[in-house]
Protein backbone atom coordinates (compact mmCIF):
# COMPACT_ATOMS: atom_id res chain seq x y z
CA UNK A 1 0.00 0.00 0.00
CA UNK A 2 1.22 3.43 -0.94
CA UNK A 3 1.87 6.34 1.65
CA UNK A 4 -1.05 8.52 2.36
CA UNK A 5 -3.53 6.23 1.20
CA UNK A 6 -7.07 7.64 2.24
CA UNK A 7 -10.37 5.72 2.01
CA UNK A 8 -13.48 8.20 2.44
CA UNK A 9 -16.60 6.81 3.30
CA UNK A 10 -19.74 8.65 2.66
CA UNK A 11 -22.10 6.19 5.43
CA UNK A 12 -25.80 7.67 6.87
CA UNK A 13 -25.60 5.72 10.13
CA UNK A 14 -22.43 5.37 10.45
CA UNK A 15 -22.14 1.64 11.14
CA UNK A 16 -20.45 0.44 8.62
CA UNK A 17 -17.78 3.20 8.70
CA UNK A 18 -17.05 2.07 12.12
CA UNK A 19 -16.79 -1.57 11.27
CA UNK A 20 -14.32 -0.62 8.25
CA UNK A 21 -12.30 1.90 9.57
CA UNK A 22 -11.45 -1.27 12.40
CA UNK A 23 -10.65 -3.19 9.39
CA UNK A 24 -8.58 -1.31 7.28
CA UNK A 25 -6.80 0.38 10.35
CA UNK A 26 -4.87 -3.31 10.57
CA UNK A 27 -3.10 -2.52 7.39
CA UNK A 28 -2.39 0.94 8.75
CA UNK A 29 -4.77 2.69 6.13
CA UNK A 30 -6.29 6.22 6.83
CA UNK A 31 -9.99 5.90 7.00
CA UNK A 32 -12.35 9.34 7.15
CA UNK A 33 -16.05 9.23 7.49
CA UNK A 34 -18.87 11.25 6.21
CA UNK A 35 -23.13 11.31 6.64
CA UNK A 36 -23.45 12.79 3.56
CA UNK A 37 -22.03 13.79 0.25
CA UNK A 38 -22.12 17.16 0.63
CA UNK A 39 -20.49 16.86 4.26
CA UNK A 40 -17.81 15.25 2.36
CA UNK A 41 -17.31 17.45 -0.30
CA UNK A 42 -17.31 20.83 2.18
CA UNK A 43 -14.70 19.58 3.99
CA UNK A 44 -11.86 17.48 1.96
CA UNK A 45 -10.12 18.74 -1.24
CA UNK A 46 -9.02 16.58 -4.07
CA UNK A 47 -5.52 17.20 -3.61
CA UNK A 48 -4.93 13.38 -2.49
CA UNK A 49 -7.86 12.27 -5.14
CA UNK A 50 -4.80 10.03 -6.78
CA UNK A 51 -4.06 8.22 -3.66
CA UNK A 52 -7.32 7.26 -2.45
CA UNK A 53 -11.63 6.36 -3.20
CA UNK A 54 -14.70 6.66 -1.80
CA UNK A 55 -17.11 4.03 -0.41
CA UNK A 56 -20.83 5.60 -0.65
CA UNK A 57 -23.41 3.65 1.02
CA UNK A 58 -27.06 3.85 0.24
CA UNK A 59 -29.00 3.16 3.17
CA UNK A 60 -32.39 3.25 1.34
CA UNK A 61 -33.06 2.13 -2.06
CA UNK A 62 -29.91 1.62 -4.62
CA UNK A 63 -31.79 4.34 -6.81
CA UNK A 64 -31.35 6.84 -4.56
CA UNK A 65 -27.93 6.79 -4.98
CA UNK A 66 -27.51 8.24 -8.66
CA UNK A 67 -28.20 11.82 -7.55
CA UNK A 68 -25.06 11.18 -4.84
CA UNK A 69 -22.83 10.01 -7.40
CA UNK A 70 -23.57 12.66 -9.59
CA UNK A 71 -23.39 15.19 -7.09
CA UNK A 72 -20.08 13.77 -5.80
CA UNK A 73 -18.44 13.21 -9.32
CA UNK A 74 -19.57 16.40 -10.90
CA UNK A 75 -17.08 18.24 -8.07
CA UNK A 76 -14.92 15.36 -7.86
CA UNK A 77 -14.26 13.44 -11.55
CA UNK A 78 -10.99 11.57 -10.98
CA UNK A 79 -12.18 10.29 -7.55
CA UNK A 80 -12.78 6.25 -7.93
CA UNK A 81 -16.09 5.85 -6.12
CA UNK A 82 -17.45 2.42 -5.14
CA UNK A 83 -21.27 2.29 -4.58
CA UNK A 84 -22.71 -0.17 -1.63
CA UNK A 85 -25.99 -1.38 -2.01
CA UNK A 86 -28.30 -4.03 -0.41
CA UNK A 87 -29.21 -5.30 -3.84
CA UNK A 88 -27.42 -4.39 -7.07
CA UNK A 89 -28.32 -5.71 -10.36
CA UNK A 90 -26.93 -5.65 -14.05
CA UNK A 91 -29.54 -3.05 -14.79
CA UNK A 92 -28.57 -0.65 -11.80
CA UNK A 93 -24.57 -1.62 -11.92
CA UNK A 94 -24.82 -0.15 -15.65
CA UNK A 95 -26.69 3.03 -14.55
CA UNK A 96 -23.84 3.34 -12.02
CA UNK A 97 -20.88 2.51 -14.28
CA UNK A 98 -22.20 4.68 -17.09
CA UNK A 99 -22.43 7.75 -14.17
CA UNK A 100 -18.74 7.03 -13.99
CA UNK A 101 -18.46 4.56 -10.82
CA UNK A 102 -15.44 2.20 -10.76
CA UNK A 103 -18.40 -0.68 -9.72
CA UNK A 104 -21.51 -1.49 -7.39
CA UNK A 105 -20.81 -4.10 -4.45
CA UNK A 106 -23.75 -6.10 -2.23
CA UNK A 107 -23.35 -4.48 1.32
CA UNK A 108 -23.08 -8.15 2.60
CA UNK A 109 -19.58 -8.80 0.07
CA UNK A 110 -17.93 -6.01 0.85
CA UNK A 111 -15.79 -7.32 3.78
CA UNK A 112 -14.43 -9.82 1.50
CA UNK A 113 -14.05 -7.65 -1.27
CA UNK A 114 -12.97 -4.93 -0.08
CA UNK A 115 -9.02 -5.33 -0.45
CA UNK A 116 -9.56 -7.23 -4.01
CA UNK A 117 -11.01 -3.81 -4.78
CA UNK A 118 -8.97 -1.49 -3.37
CA UNK A 119 -5.98 -3.20 -4.68
CA UNK A 120 -7.37 -2.39 -7.87
CA UNK A 121 -7.96 1.38 -7.37
CA UNK A 122 -4.75 2.44 -5.95
CA UNK A 123 -1.72 2.83 -7.68
CA UNK A 124 1.34 0.12 -6.28
CA UNK A 125 -1.15 -1.66 -4.50
CA UNK A 126 -0.56 -5.41 -5.05
CA UNK A 127 -2.50 -8.42 -3.44
CA UNK A 128 -4.06 -7.10 -0.62
CA UNK A 129 -3.42 -7.64 2.45
CA UNK A 130 0.37 -7.23 2.28
CA UNK A 131 1.07 -9.13 5.70
CA UNK A 132 4.74 -7.77 6.95
CA UNK A 133 6.32 -11.11 7.89
CA UNK A 134 6.35 -11.45 11.81
CA UNK A 135 9.56 -13.29 14.12
CA UNK A 136 9.04 -15.71 17.20
CA UNK A 137 11.32 -17.26 19.31
CA UNK A 138 11.50 -21.29 19.55
CA UNK A 139 12.22 -22.59 22.47
CA UNK A 140 15.76 -22.92 21.72
CA UNK A 141 16.00 -19.67 20.72
CA UNK A 142 16.07 -19.90 17.29
CA UNK A 143 14.27 -17.22 15.51
CA UNK A 144 11.40 -18.34 13.34
CA UNK A 145 10.04 -15.83 10.65
CA UNK A 146 6.22 -15.99 9.51
CA UNK A 147 5.06 -14.68 6.86
CA UNK A 148 2.94 -15.02 3.24
CA UNK A 149 3.38 -17.74 1.16
CA UNK A 150 4.74 -17.13 -2.73
CA UNK A 151 4.96 -18.80 -6.25
CA UNK A 152 8.86 -18.21 -5.69
CA UNK A 153 8.82 -20.36 -2.52
CA UNK A 154 8.03 -23.64 -4.65
CA UNK A 155 11.46 -25.09 -4.24
CA UNK A 156 11.18 -24.97 -0.28
CA UNK A 157 7.77 -26.05 -0.58
CA UNK A 158 8.21 -29.06 -2.04
CA UNK A 159 11.71 -29.95 0.22
CA UNK A 160 9.30 -29.37 3.16
CA UNK A 161 6.92 -32.08 2.00
CA UNK A 162 9.62 -34.43 1.05
CA UNK A 163 11.78 -34.16 4.02
CA UNK A 164 8.45 -34.43 6.42
CA UNK A 165 8.05 -38.24 7.88
CA UNK A 166 6.14 -40.90 6.02
CA UNK A 167 3.88 -40.50 9.32
CA UNK A 168 3.34 -36.80 9.28
CA UNK A 169 2.61 -36.97 5.03
CA UNK A 170 -0.05 -39.64 6.15
CA UNK A 171 -1.53 -37.36 8.92
CA UNK A 172 -1.63 -34.02 6.27
CA UNK A 173 -2.04 -35.68 3.32
CA UNK A 174 -4.21 -38.89 4.22
CA UNK A 175 -2.18 -40.85 1.67
CA UNK A 176 1.51 -42.02 0.75
CA UNK A 177 2.22 -38.74 -0.99
CA UNK A 178 5.84 -38.62 -1.13
CA UNK A 179 6.30 -35.02 -3.30
CA UNK A 180 3.67 -32.45 -4.55
CA UNK A 181 2.88 -33.09 -7.87
CA UNK A 182 3.39 -29.94 -9.90
CA UNK A 183 -0.11 -28.82 -10.34
CA UNK A 184 -0.75 -29.11 -6.70
CA UNK A 185 3.07 -27.56 -5.91
CA UNK A 186 1.61 -24.60 -7.89
CA UNK A 187 -1.78 -24.47 -6.72
CA UNK A 188 -0.60 -24.34 -2.86
CA UNK A 189 2.29 -21.54 -3.47
CA UNK A 190 -0.42 -19.47 -5.44
CA UNK A 191 -2.93 -18.09 -3.23
CA UNK A 192 -5.58 -15.72 -3.64
CA UNK A 193 -6.90 -13.85 -0.63
CA UNK A 194 -9.83 -13.45 0.49
CA UNK A 195 -10.51 -16.85 -1.48
CA UNK A 196 -7.58 -18.76 -0.24
CA UNK A 197 -4.42 -17.79 1.90
CA UNK A 198 -1.66 -19.44 3.38
CA UNK A 199 1.17 -18.65 5.64
CA UNK A 200 4.49 -20.54 6.30
CA UNK A 201 7.16 -20.52 9.00
CA UNK A 202 10.88 -20.14 8.15
CA UNK A 203 14.78 -20.32 9.73
CA UNK A 204 17.32 -19.31 8.40
CA UNK A 205 19.65 -22.22 6.60
CA UNK A 206 23.05 -21.83 4.39
CA UNK A 207 21.15 -21.69 1.42
CA UNK A 208 19.26 -19.02 2.21
CA UNK A 209 15.97 -20.10 4.61
CA UNK A 210 14.24 -23.35 5.32
CA UNK A 211 10.67 -24.05 5.54
CA UNK A 212 9.60 -25.32 8.75
CA UNK A 213 6.19 -25.27 8.95
CA UNK A 214 2.77 -24.03 6.47
CA UNK A 215 -0.77 -23.08 7.15
CA UNK A 216 -3.65 -22.59 4.85
CA UNK A 217 -7.06 -22.09 4.58
CA UNK A 218 -8.79 -23.10 0.44
CA UNK A 219 -12.23 -22.44 -0.46
CA UNK A 220 -14.81 -25.26 0.04
CA UNK A 221 -18.06 -25.87 -1.81
CA UNK A 222 -20.05 -23.68 1.31
CA UNK A 223 -20.79 -20.34 0.63
CA UNK A 224 -18.33 -18.19 3.11
CA UNK A 225 -16.57 -21.66 4.40
CA UNK A 226 -13.31 -22.70 4.41
CA UNK A 227 -11.30 -25.77 4.63
CA UNK A 228 -7.55 -25.01 6.85
CA UNK A 229 -4.52 -27.18 7.14
CA UNK A 230 -1.25 -27.10 9.00
CA UNK A 231 1.62 -28.93 9.12
CA UNK A 232 5.02 -28.36 10.79
CA UNK A 233 8.52 -30.44 10.65
CA UNK A 234 9.07 -33.37 12.51
CA UNK A 235 12.15 -31.67 14.16
CA UNK A 236 10.34 -28.40 15.11
CA UNK A 237 6.78 -29.98 16.65
CA UNK A 238 5.85 -28.73 20.13
CA UNK A 239 7.64 -25.20 19.73
CA UNK A 240 4.48 -23.46 19.09
CA UNK A 241 4.85 -22.95 15.42
CA UNK A 242 1.38 -24.65 14.48
CA UNK A 243 -0.37 -22.99 17.35
CA UNK A 244 0.97 -19.43 16.16
CA UNK A 245 0.39 -20.26 12.50
CA UNK A 246 -3.37 -21.57 13.19
CA UNK A 247 -3.85 -18.21 14.75
CA UNK A 248 -2.83 -16.27 12.15
CA UNK A 249 -4.78 -18.27 9.77
CA UNK A 250 -7.76 -17.68 11.47
CA UNK A 251 -7.16 -13.76 11.78
CA UNK A 252 -6.79 -14.13 8.45
CA UNK A 253 -10.03 -15.93 7.36
CA UNK A 254 -11.85 -13.29 10.05
CA UNK A 255 -10.73 -10.23 7.66
CA UNK A 256 -11.51 -12.23 4.79
CA UNK A 257 -15.47 -12.06 5.55
CA UNK A 258 -15.77 -16.05 6.25
CA UNK A 259 -17.82 -17.27 8.35
CA UNK A 260 -16.77 -20.73 9.02
CA UNK A 261 -13.50 -23.01 9.20
CA UNK A 262 -13.73 -26.71 8.98
CA UNK A 263 -11.22 -29.04 9.01
CA UNK A 264 -10.77 -32.87 8.76
CA UNK A 265 -8.41 -34.58 11.16
CA UNK A 266 -7.47 -37.95 11.41
CA UNK A 267 -8.93 -39.64 14.56
CA UNK A 268 -5.34 -40.83 15.35
CA UNK A 269 -3.68 -37.28 15.22
CA UNK A 270 -4.81 -36.21 19.02
CA UNK A 271 -2.11 -33.30 19.05
CA UNK A 272 -3.75 -31.56 16.17
CA UNK A 273 -7.28 -32.34 17.96
CA UNK A 274 -5.81 -30.96 20.79
CA UNK A 275 -4.74 -27.68 19.08
CA UNK A 276 -7.80 -27.11 17.56
CA UNK A 277 -10.16 -27.43 20.19
CA UNK A 278 -7.38 -24.91 22.45
CA UNK A 279 -7.97 -22.70 19.88
CA UNK A 280 -12.01 -22.50 19.52
CA UNK A 281 -13.15 -25.63 16.86
CA UNK A 282 -15.66 -27.43 18.07
CA UNK A 283 -15.84 -31.18 17.15
CA UNK A 284 -18.50 -32.02 14.53
CA UNK A 285 -21.07 -34.66 14.16
CA UNK A 286 -21.45 -33.52 10.64
CA UNK A 287 -18.94 -36.46 9.26
CA UNK A 288 -20.23 -39.81 10.13
CA UNK A 289 -19.48 -41.88 7.00
CA UNK A 290 -15.60 -42.71 7.85
CA UNK A 291 -14.85 -42.90 11.80
CA UNK A 292 -11.45 -42.67 11.26
CA UNK A 293 -12.01 -38.59 10.54
CA UNK A 294 -12.92 -36.04 12.98
CA UNK A 295 -14.20 -32.98 11.85
CA UNK A 296 -13.83 -29.63 13.90
CA UNK A 297 -15.42 -26.39 13.36
CA UNK A 298 -14.71 -22.75 14.21
CA UNK A 299 -17.42 -20.15 13.71
CA UNK A 300 -15.92 -16.46 12.93
CA UNK A 301 -19.03 -14.53 13.07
Amino acid sequence: MTANTVVYIIDGDGKLGKALQSLLDNYEIEVESFTTPEFFLSNTSNDRESQSCLLLTLSTGCQDGLRQVRTILDARPALPVIVLCNTPDDNLRRQYVDLGVTDIVSKSMIDAYVFTRLSAIFPGAQNLPVIEPSTMNAPDGTLVTIRMIGPDDAEIEQQFVKTLSERSRYLRFFSGLRELPEYLLRQLTHTDFPISYALIATIPAPEGERQIGVARYTPTLKKHVAEFAVVVADDWKRAGIASQLLRYIIAAATVAGLHQLEGLILRENWPMIKLATKLGFTLSTENKLDPTIIKVVKFLR
